[in-house]
């Protein structure tokens, strides 16, 4: 019912829906997005490892939410006090490297979601609908899921200082060799000079969560920023022409 694709030689408009089908899946098989294998008797369609883990980025783009800061130190510190006694170190590294990236990269990106939501708050926005946008889209789906806990005892950066002290513990004890030998070992086939390269990475990559606070501080003066254009929006609606001439209507009709 709904076929954007244009036709090409050999192709009718008037195709069944089953032919068009078939035509775009042998064209996604031909083009790799798709691989076509045969077992036993039956023809067994897969997708390539390259092209599931685009679809799989493309899946968390979809399904974005807002990260909860408190949470995700609370999962890396675990992390990083696993790797003093795991005996795979470097996994339990990379995982709260991994961890420590993503929230970083998210928190980076607010600024970037305020002062998009910022340009939306026009003289077209009705005052509900800014205020709707403030508080329901700002804090609430593109801020941080524990945004209110900022005030209160369970700060979301409560752990920070742990998580970076746990950091330093690692870089300069013992552990520091101990995690070397692992990633010779494990990923960068014998090479230290590889695995040197590759733990500093991740260290640095943990001790990034440093600059947290630094964003926060940003976004604080992104919200003042548009709470001042949010009421200055609001200013301008009550002193508009249009809302005059409609309470002195009101008011001769009294």
């Amino acid at each position: 019912d709904d076929d954007p694709w244009e036709l090409e030689d050999g192709e009718s408009p008037n195709s069944p829906i089953n032919v068009r089908a078939h035509t775009y899946l042998r064209r996604l098989i031909e083009a790799g997005w798709l691989l076509e294998e045969r077992v036993g008797l039956a023809v067994v369609i897969s997708m390539p490892t390259v092209v599931n883990r685009l679809m799989e980025t493309l899946q968390v783009f979809i399904e974005f939410s807002p990260p909860p800061v408190g949470a995700k130190m609370r999962s890396i510190e675990s992390a990083l006090q696993r790797v003093l006694t795991s005996s795979q170190p470097g996994d339990e590294l990379d995982e709260a490297a991994s961890q420590a990236r993503l929230l970083v990269g998210s928190m980076a990106a607010m600024g970037l979601r305020v002062r998009e939501l910022m340009r939306g708050l026009s003289a077209d926005v009705t005052t509900a609908q800014a205020l709707h946008q403030i508080f329901d889209e700002y804090i609430g789906k593109t801020y941080m899921a524990d945004y209110a806990q900022l005030a209160g005892a369970d700060h979301p950066l409560a752990r920070k200082s742990a998580v970076l002290a746990l950091v330093s513990e690692i870089a300069l004890s013992d552990q520091r060799d101990r995690l070397l030998a692992w990633y010779a070992e494990h990923r960068t086939g014998g090479n230290r000079d590889q695995a040197d390269e590759r733990l500093e990475r991740t260290l640095r990559r943990i001790k990034d969560l440093s600059r947290l606070q630094d964003f926060l501080d940003r976004l604080e003066d992104d919200l003042r920023r548009m709470n001042r254009r949010m009421l200055a929006l609001i200013d301008y609606r009550l002193h508009a022409p249009s809302h005059l001439e409609i309470r002195i209507k009101r008011a001769i009709a009294g």
